[in-house]
C-alpha cells in the first residue's frame, strides 16, 4: 500500500514538474514572439523616419532648387496673397496687362498703366512692372532673339518713360546691368543673350542713349571670350545700324580695341573657312566667330552694313504706332538715358545721380545732384562783364557764353558745356548763345559749326534745335549786320553740307518775296555750298530733296530755289566785273547744275 502511494505522489510530482515545464516553455515562446513584434515595430518605425528624412531632404532639395532658379531680383512682392490687398490686386492687374500686350493694343495698354500709375504708388508699379518684365525675360527658357512680346513691352517701356518719368525706364535698365552680370559670370548664354536684346529694344526706342550701348561694348570688347563674342554679335545686329548713325566717331576707339585684341589672341583677318587652323575645335570656333565680329566691326565703320529693321518689322511698325499715339499726347519730350554701365551696377551704393531728386556719393559725401553749376562756376570778370554786354541775361546763358569764349577748342567747349548738367530747355540755350556769338564774329570762324556738328552728332535732337533758331534768325534779318548774315549763311551752308541739316531748312523762306537781306543771305549760303565743296557733295545735298516725299512743302521748296537760281544766274551772266573770275564761272556752273537738276524733278511730278 505505501508502495502504491509513494508512486502516486511520484506522478503526481512529475505531472507538476512537466505542466510547470510547459508553462515556462510556453512563458518563454510568448516573450520570444513579444519579442520579435517589438523589434519589426522598432525597423517599421526606423524605416518610417528614414522615409520622413528621405522626404524632407528631398523637399529641401526641391526648394533650394527653386530658390536657384527664381531670379534675386523677385522678391516676395508677387506671391500669392490676400486677395484684398491693394498691392497683390495692382500687381494682378500689371501682370494681365503684360500679358495681353501686342502690337495691336499697344495704345489700349500703354493708357491703362497709365491709370495704374495715377492710382497707386510709383515706387511699387515701377518695381512690379520692372519684376514682371525681366521675368519673362530670363525665366522665358527659350530665345528671344525674334520675340514680337519682348519688342512690344520695350516699347511699352519706352512710352511710359516718356508720359511718367525717367525712374519707369531708369529701374528697368539698372536692374538689366545687375542681372546681367550675375548671370555673365554663371556663364548662362541664353539667359545673357535676352537681357541684351531687351536693352538693345531699349535703345532702338530711345529709352538709352548710344553712350549706354557703346560704354557696353567696351567692356565686352575688353573681356573677348567666347561668350563676349556671341554676345557682341548678337548686339550688332540688332543696333549697329543705328550706332553708326547716332555716334559714327565713337566707332574709331572701338576699332583701336578691336585692333589691339587681334594683336593679342594672334588672329589673322584674312584668313578665309577654308584655310587650315592649328588647334582643337573650340579654338576654331572661337578664331571664326572673331574674324566675322570683327568683319561686322569694319563693315559697320565704313557704311556697309544694311538696316536690319525693315518697313514690316516690328520695331518699325511700334515706332510708328509710338509717334501716332505720343503726337496726340502732345509729344512729351524727354532725354534717353546717358549713364555709364558703372554707374548702373554702383547704383545701390553710390546712387542714382540720373534721377532728379535722388543722392549721389560719386564725388565723396552724399549730396543731391544740382541740374546746373550756374552759382558755383566762376569766369574772368573780363568774361562776365563781356557777357553781360552781349544781353547774356540769365546764369545759364552767362556760363555757356564764358565757355564758348575761354575754351581751347570745340572738343573742349563740349565736355565743359557737358559738364553744366543742363536739362531739356536749358539745352536749347546752347545753340542760340552759340548762334549769337557766330553772328559777332568779326569774320566767319569755322569753331562754330565744328562745336555745333559735335551736338548734333551727339544727340540729333540739336539738329531740330538748330533748324528752329535759324527759322527764328531768318524773320529777323534785317535787324542784323552784314557781317552777321555773311556768318550765319556760311554756318548754314556748312551744317547743310555736313548733313547735320537738309535743304529743307530753308522751306519757310519765301523766295518771290526776298528783301535786300534775304537776297544777300540766300545768295551767301549758295555762293559757300556751290563752290567751296565738291560737286558730289552738292548732288548729295540735292537728293535729300528730290527724293523727299512731302509734296507740299518739298515742291514749293523746289520751286522756291530753282526761282532763285534763274534770277542768280541773269545776275552772274550780267556781271561783268568780279574779283575772282574762276569762282564766279565755278559758280555759275553750279548754278546751272542745280537749276537743271530741280526742273526735271519738277516736270517729272506736273506729268505725274
Amino acid at each position: 500500500m505505501e508502495t502504491k502511494r509513494r508512486k502516486k505522489n511520484g506522478m503526481k510530482k512529475k505531472e507538476e514538474n512537466n505542466e510547470t515545464d510547459h508553462s515556462i516553455q510556453n512563458n518563454n515562446h510568448h516573450q520570444q514572439k513579444q519579442r520579435k513584434e517589438q523589434e519589426h515595430n522598432e525597423k517599421e518605425k526606423i524605416e518610417e523616419e528614414e522615409e520622413e528624412e528621405e522626404k524632407e531632404d528631398k523637399g529641401e532639395e526641391e526648394e533650394e532648387e527653386k530658390k536657384r532658379k527664381r531670379p534675386i531680383f523677385f522678391n516676395s512682392a508677387l506671391k500669392k496673397g490676400n486677395a484684398k490687398d491693394p498691392k497683390v490686386i495692382m500687381e494682378r492687374q500689371v501682370k494681365g496687362l503684360i500679358n495681353k500686350l501686342s502690337i495691336s493694343n499697344l495704345e489700349s495698354i500703354a493708357s491703362e498703366l497709365e491709370s495704374l500709375f495715377s492710382s497707386y504708388s510709383r515706387n511699387d508699379m515701377n518695381e512690379c512692372l520692372t519684376q514682371i518684365i525681366l521675368l519673362n525675360c530670363v525665366n522665358s527658357g527659350q530665345s528671344l532673339i525674334h520675340s514680337v512680346p519682348i519688342i512690344a513691352q520695350a516699347s511699352l517701356v519706352a512710352i511710359l518713360h516718356l508720359l511718367i518719368g525717367t525712374e519707369v525706364g531708369s529701374a528697368l535698365v539698372e536692374e538689366i546691368a545687375i542681372k546681367f552680370e550675375e548671370l555673365y559670370l554663371q556663364q548662362k548664354s541664353m539667359e545673357c543673350s535676352n537681357l541684351l536684346i531687351l536693352l538693345t529694344h531699349f535703345y532702338n526706342f530711345q529709352v538709352v542713349h548710344c553712350v549706354l550701348i557703346y560704354d557696353l561694348i567696351k567692356i565686352l570688347l575688353n573681356r573677348f571670350k567666347e561668350l563676349d563674342l556671341e554676345l557682341l554679335l548678337l548686339l550688332l545686329k540688332n543696333c549697329g545700324f543705328q550706332l553708326r548713325s547716332d555716334d559714327p566717331s565713337a566707332l574709331k576707339e572701338i576699332v583701336l580695341i578691336v585692333q589691339k585684341q587681334v594683336t593679342d589672341h594672334g588672329i589673322d583677318i584674312s584668313e578665309t573657312k577654308k584655310s587650315k587652323e592649328e588647334g582643337d575645335e573650340d579654338q576654331k570656333n572661337f578664331n571664326f566667330r572673331a574674324r566675322f565680329l570683327i568683319q561686322m566691326i569694319f563693315d559697320l565703320k565704313n557704311n556697309k552694313v544694311k538696316n536690319n529693321h525693315g518697313e514690316d518689322s516690328p520695331v518699325v511698325r511700334l515706332k510708328k504706332i509710338m509717334k501716332g499715339y505720343l503726337s496726340k499726347r502732345g509729344n512729351p519730350s524727354e532725354s534717353p538715358l546717358r549713364v555709364p554701365w558703372k554707374d548702373l551696377l554702383d547704383s545701390k551704393e553710390k546712387g542714382k545721380w540720373w534721377i532728379t531728386g535722388s543722392a549721389w556719393a560719386g564725388g565723396g559725401a552724399l549730396t543731391s545732384p544740382t541740374p546746373s553749376k550756374s552759382s558755383s562756376t566762376s569766369f574772368d570778370a573780363t568774361l562776365m562783364a563781356m557777357a553781360r554786354s552781349q544781353r547774356m541775361n540769365t546764369d545759364v546763358r552767362r556760363n555757356i557764353f564764358c565757355i564758348l569764349m575761354s575754351s581751347d577748342d570745340y572738343l573742349d567747349a563740349f565736355e565743359k558745356i557737358q559738364k553744366l548738367n543742363l536739362q531739356n530747355k536749358q539745352e536749347r540755350e546752347i545753340i542760340s548763345v552759340l548762334l549769337h556769338c557766330c553772328a559777332q564774329e568779326k569774320s566767319y570762324n569755322p569753331y562754330y559749326f565744328h562745336l555745333a556738328t559735335k551736338f548734333c552728332t551727339y544727340n540729333k535732337n540739336y539738329r531740330f534745335t538748330i533748324q528752329f533758331l535759324l527759322w527764328d534768325k531768318f524773320k529777323m534779318l534785317s535787324t542784323l549786320s552784314l557781317r552777321g548774315i555773311g556768318n550765319l549763311a556760311s554756318l548754314t551752308a556748312n551744317l547743310i553740307a555736313n548733313h547735320s541739316l537738309t535743304l529743307g531748312a530753308l522751306k519757310i523762306v519765301e523766295f518771290h518775296k526776298l528783301d535786300s537781306h534775304s537776297v544777300l543771305f540766300i545768295r551767301l549760303l549758295f555762293t559757300t555750298l556751290l563752290t567751296e565743296y565738291d560737286e558730289s557733295v552738292l548732288i548729295a545735298c540735292l537728293e535729300k530733296i528730290l527724293s523727299a516725299k512731302d509734296p507740299q512743302t518739298i515742291v514749293g521748296l523746289k520751286e522756291g530755289i530753282c526761282h532763285f537760281m534763274i534770277q542768280e544766274e541773269l545776275h552772274q551772266s550780267n556781271s561783268t566785273s568780279s574779283k575772282n573770275p574762276e569762282k564766279a564761272k565755278l559758280y555759275l556752273k553750279r548754278i546751272r547744275l542745280v537749276r537743271k537738276a530741280l526742273e526735271k524733278s519738277i516736270r517729272q511730278e506736273v506729268f505725274i
